[in-house]
């Protein structure tokens, strides 16, 4: 069995200098990054890694909807 994770926090100090993108694709890496790392650690086969990430590609194509 793989071994347990916890959820990981992510806690960001907007200064203003940055823009609104450079914080997201800062974000993006670190989260991408975090999701290949935990991939490479499982024991999971090639197979079950490729259905984690068309999860993950199809839960992020949908429109996120803004409050």
């Amino acid at each position: 069995m793989a071994p347990k994770y916890t959820p990981i926090t992510v806690i960001l100090h907007f200064t203003g200098q940055k823009p609104k993108e450079e914080i997201q694709e800062i974000y993006s890496d670190f989260y991408i990054q975090n999701i290949r790392d935990r991939l490479v650690d499982s024991n999971l086969s090639d197979n079950e890694r490729k259905m984690v990430i068309d999860r993950l590609i199809q839960h992020h194509s949908q429109p996120v909807e803004e409050t």
